[in-house]
């Protein structure tokens, strides 16, 4: 402690002496300790000899205390500055954090295990970020056969490569949970081949109690449960071909949601089948519909509504059990000149999945029915039965689908039925990234092109095969 007290009166002598001399330095206008000294040296000055001294005898005070090793005290005095830093430097983090000094309002971000958000801490304003990357090659191998009706009629072998969907999305409420908002950004073929970046789904949502919700926007018909769950919950690597032939797909209007610990049922009043499609029709009187509606229930007779939207049975889920039905309805325009406005269009649809212990199960029939005063009346129908097990949990998951199409014969199909079985396997590197390697083989021609799935029309030629292989990623 005395050496302490030293060293604390020598820091204060030298401050003492250096405001004596920078004093003195600027009488004469020199800033230099050096010549203060010299001029010390040149005027003697007894109470400057005795400063001089007194320093001097601090200087050798303090070479001698570095030289000792008892040095325990200036350990400790340096650790408490530093733990005093330590402080003021979480608290200065801790204020820059903030947007508003006061605490006001102070955002924060990251990632909740199922995608990226930025949110206020009182929770009045969210956004969640997602994304949906599907990078696919695609063979497909036809007959010996020219003449089709297809994007590449002459060529019996077309592979390539495609993203096949590019999505980012964002989802959350403003001012309150009550209010809610969905837009997706994709990218689709658009005029000539040139890929566009459009608003694929774009929705405005108000929870009017924990059970209702209402809906307005461009978004799937609550119809094919395969569409509503998208590309990302499929166990193949493209929707069915009863998907792609007997969907309503995206359309406008405003919905009401109602759901239960156990039911839902969706209403949707819109502007037709496809009136969403393709970026959205902005002009409501193009719509060639005077009337649309469509309404689906499901029923959760086990497990959890989050299952609803995917085919697999994880291993840390509970068994799973779904039923679900939907119907639509459309009266085509009337009064104009365009008779191919005025045809009726009725849908329906049921379905079923099981998941239970690494098994999966799905089935679901459909049909669709046109009525025109001009044109003949068409009925078509399709079923669909898919399974799927994991052999290593959470991994490797081998599938195989079964599915038929039904179209109405007047149409003057090669075909009216056209079977096709899938077969093949997902890899799950993590929850994110998933590896798809699966093979189509139509057992009857495909009467036209389904570009998404990968099948080209085959004229009178059957056993068409497809084999595709497709990278996911989903964030």
């Amino acid at each position: 402690m005395t050496s302490s007290k030293c060293t604390l009166a020598g820091i204060i002598l030298l401050c003492a002496a250096a405001f004596c001399m920078t004093d003195n330095a600027r009488a004469t206008g020199d800033n230099t300790v050096s010549s203060v000294v010299s001029e010390k040296s040149s005027n003697p000055d007894p109470r400057f000899d005795a400063l001089l001294n007194e320093v001097r005898s601090l200087r050798d005070e303090v070479q001698h205390l570095r030289g000792k090793t008892d040095d325990s005290w200036l350990t400790e005095q340096r650790a408490e500055e530093i733990r005093a830093l330590t402080l003021d430097v979480l608290a200065d983090v801790d204020t820059r954090a903030s947007l508003k000094d006061g605490g006001a309002l102070t955002l924060m971000a990251g990632h909740d295990g199922d995608h990226f958000f930025l949110k206020s801490p009182d929770g009045n304003f969210l956004m969640g970020i997602n994304g949906l990357l599907q990078y696919r090659w695609i063979g497909n191998f036809r007959g010996n056969e020219s003449g089709r009706a297809s994007t590449s009629p002459d060529d019996d072998n077309e592979t390539g490569f495609e993203f096949r969907r590019v999505e980012l999305g964002f989802g959350g409420h403003v001012f309150s949970p009550e209010f809610g908002y969905t837009l997706v950004l994709a990218t689709e073929d658009g005029a000539a081949g040139v890929e566009q970046l459009i608003a694929q789904d774009v929705v405005l949502s108000y929870a009017a109690s924990d059970n209702l919700t209402w809906l307005a926007g461009r978004y799937f018909a609550p119809f094919l449960r395969e569409e509503l769950m998208g590309g990302g919950g499929s166990l193949a690597v493209a929707l069915s071909f009863m998907n792609n032939n007997l969907s309503i797909g995206r359309g406008e209007g405003i919905s009401a949601v109602y759901q239960t610990d156990s039911f839902r049922v969706h209403g949707f009043l819109s502007d037709g089948a496809g009136s969403g499609g393709g970026g959205g029709v902005n002009n409501p009187t193009a719509d060639g519909v005077e009337l649309a509606g469509t309404v689906r229930a499901d029923f959760k007779l086990d497990g959890e509504w989050g299952q609803w939207g995917g085919f697999s049975a994880w291993e840390d889920q509970p068994s799973s059990f779904f039923l679900g039905g939907a119907i639509h309805y459309q009266s085509g325009e009337s009064g104009d000149s365009l008779a191919a406005n005025d045809v009726d269009l009725f849908g329906w649809t049921i379905d079923g999945s099981i998941q239970n212990g690494g098994f999966n199960l799905f089935v679901a029939a459909a049909g669709n029915h046109t009525e025109s005063d001009t044109a003949v009346d068409i009925d078509n129908y399709g079923f669909v039965v898919q399974a799927g097990y994991m052999v290593v949990p959470d991994k490797f998951e081998p599938f195989l689908r079964y599915e038929v199409m039904m179209f109405d014969e007047l149409l003057g199909l090669v075909e009216d039925d056209v079977n096709l079985i899938t077969f093949g396997a997902n890899y799950y590197l993590n929850d994110n990234v998933e590896l798809t390697f699966d093979i189509v083989w139509a057992l009857d021609p495909i009467p036209g092109d389904s570009l998404n799935a990968g099948l080209l029309a085959d004229g009178v030629e059957e056993d068409q095969i497809v084999a595709r292989a497709q990278v996911q990623l989903k964030f």
